[in-house]
């Protein structure tokens, strides 16, 4: 239904009709199709007596408080117009009632008139074809324009308020940030943002202010951080106090047999635990006979019957004649 919305407030009394002389500031115009309307003719004697030569200029006609037709007649010398009838289908009435009185007004760059003649007001009737053969009087109306008088708004005009201003929404325009306003027209520089960090407060590395954890975290790793330590961790970053140092025992192995105990911390291979224990570059097989165990059984660089020594346990070397040295197995 096409209201007039502001632009007219209609007090009955007899056919007279009051004014609130307030206009909408823009189109006022409306593409209407109720599938029925009436079609007076304005002759040229009814248009040139509307004295609107070098303006633009409409007719409105208004039924019942509702706009029911608009046409430009801006430079015509005759013309018709539509009047819309009131569609029955719909509850809203957004036309002319058969029989109801048909006003019509003009409206210029910035004035409105109420339109006077001897054919006026019409009377609707669907499918009718009045002629507005008489000239006309046209009388002034006060007139004004709403929109936004608010110089502060977004859309301040210059027009008198009626409430459609619109004013800036403060907030956060970043859409990046956490608290983006989607509706905010105006940054007031409250976006947050992320704080990339570790958040686990585990971690030695941890950052109370992150509100994202990057993977960054990083924990203590404990251990013996003594790299001349028996035990020595290269990853370990807290020492605990675990770490251990071995002095080896050192003692001469002459030519011929030896009696000696094996002092190593674990149970080692005969050729490893030699080597290890024996200056650099010591050949084994040109250095020993023979290592038996207290069983009897036996090894030799090229033969055995047993590879590994025990801690702890006793062994007969037998080395040959000139080729003495000093061993030097790490005790535990």
């Amino acid at each position: 239904m096409k209201k007039i919305f502001s632009i007219l407030v209609f007090t009955i009394a007899g056919i007279n009709l009051l004014f609130a002389q307030c206009l909408p500031n823009g189109d006022y115009q409306f593409d209407v199709n109720t599938g029925v309307n009436m079609t007076p003719f304005m002759s040229p004697a009814f248009i040139s007596s509307l004295n609107i030569s070098g303006q633009n200029a409409t007719i409105v006609a208004v039924s019942g408080g509702v706009f029911v037709a608009y046409e430009d007649i801006t430079g015509v010398p005759a013309t018709t117009l539509a009047v819309w009838g009131d569609d029955t289908s719909t509850d809203d009435r957004d036309g002319a009632i058969s029989g109801a009185d048909v006003d019509l007004y003009l409206v210029t760059d910035d004035s409105l008139y109420s339109i006077s003649s001897p054919d006026l007001p019409l009377t609707y009737i669907t499918n009718g074809i009045p002629v507005l053969a008489s000239p006309a009087t046209t009388d002034a109306l006060e007139v004004c324009f709403l929109g936004c008088g608010d110089p502060d708004a977004l859309n301040f005009d210059g027009s008198i308020t009626n409430g459609s201003c619109g004013y800036p929404l403060l907030g956060c325009t970043d859409e990046t940030a956490l608290n983006y306003n989607a509706d905010a027209t105006d940054n007031d520089g409250s976006c947050n943002y992320d704080i990339l960090g570790c958040t686990d407060s585990n971690a030695n590395n941890y950052i109370s202010d992150a509100t994202a954890d990057d993977g960054s975290c990083t924990y203590d790793v404990s251990g013996c951080t003594d790299n001349t330590a028996n035990n020595f961790n290269a990853d370990a970053t807290v020492d605990d106090g675990s770490c251990s140092f071995v002095s080896p025992i050192s003692y001469p192995i002459n030519a011929g047999w030896n009696m000696a105990g094996y002092t190593g911390g674990q149970i080692s291979g005969v050729n490893d635990a030699l080597t290890s224990a024996l200056p650099n570059g010591t050949n084994l097989e040109a250095t020993f006979d023979v290592i038996k165990k207290v069983t009897g059984a036996f090894w030799t660089p090229t033969f055995n019957q047993f590879n590994q020594f025990i801690p702890g346990e006793g062994y007969m070397i037998k080395v040959k004649t000139g080729q003495g040295t000093t061993a030097s197995f790490n005790q535990p």
